[in-house]
C-alpha cells in the first residue's frame, strides 16, 4: 500500500501516520478515514457565497490557485470539493459538490472562450503552436546596381526595418 492509498493523517494518538485504507470508514475512495475526516470542516466552508465567486472567478479564466484566494479558501479546499464532487457525480449521486463541479467545468469553459477572444490572435497561434508572423512588403529603394549582362537586375535585402513616420510635435529627442 503506498501512502496515496493511506489515510496518512497525524492526528492520532502517538503521532504518527495512520495506516487506515484512504477513505476508510467513508463513501470515498480517497482521502483520510472515518476517524480523521475532515470533510465536514471543508464542507462547513462551502456556501453559496463562495460558490458564487469560485464560479464567477473561473468564468474570467483565472487559474484555481486566484479563484481560491478570491473566495477567501486555500486551492486544496477546492480541489478537495472538486475532487469529491467529481467522484459522486462518477458514483450517480446528486449532490452540491456533484452540481459545484459541473457548474465549476462549464464556468473553465467559458473563461477559456472569454480569454482568447480577449487576446490577439497571433499571441495565441505563437504561443500555442510556434507560429510567428511574417510579412512580405514591397519596398521601393535608391540603390546603385550595376546591371547584368542582359540588362536586368534583382535587388533583394535580407531584412529590412522601419519605423513609423514622426508624429507632429515628436523630434525623436527625450
Amino acid at each position: 500500500m503506498t501512502d496515496d492509498d493511506r489515510c496518512g493523517s497525524t492526528d492520532t494518538g502517538s503521532g504518527q501516520p495512520c495506516q487506515r485504507p484512504a477513505g476508510w470508514g467513508t463513501d470515498r475512495d480517497s482521502g483520510p478515514c472515518v476517524d480523521h475526516v475532515d470533510d465536514d470542516r471543508a464542507l462547513r466552508k462551502f456556501d453559496e457565497g463562495r460558490r458564487e465567486k469560485l464560479i464567477g472567478a473561473a468564468e474570467t479564466g483565472a487559474f484555481k490557485e486566484h479563484c481560491a484566494q478570491y473566495a477567501g479558501i486555500t486551492e486544496q479546499t477546492l480541489r478537495n470539493w472538486l475532487n469529491w464532487g467529481e467522484e459522486d457525480l462518477e458514483d450517480g449521486k446528486e449532490t452540491d459538490l456533484a452540481e459545484f463541479y459541473l457548474d465549476w467545468q462549464r464556468a473553465r469553459g467559458r473563461g477559456v472562450v472569454e480569454r482568447l477572444e480577449n487576446v490577439d490572435d497571433d499571441w495565441i497561434l505563437e504561443r500555442g503552436f510556434g507560429y510567428s508572423k511574417t510579412e512580405k512588403r514591397e519596398v521601393d529603394m535608391d540603390a546603385d546596381v550595376d546591371a547584368d549582362v542582359d540588362g536586368s537586375h534583382d535587388v533583394t535585402a535580407e531584412f529590412v526595418t522601419y519605423a513609423p513616420e514622426d508624429t507632429e510635435g515628436d523630434d525623436g529627442d527625450e
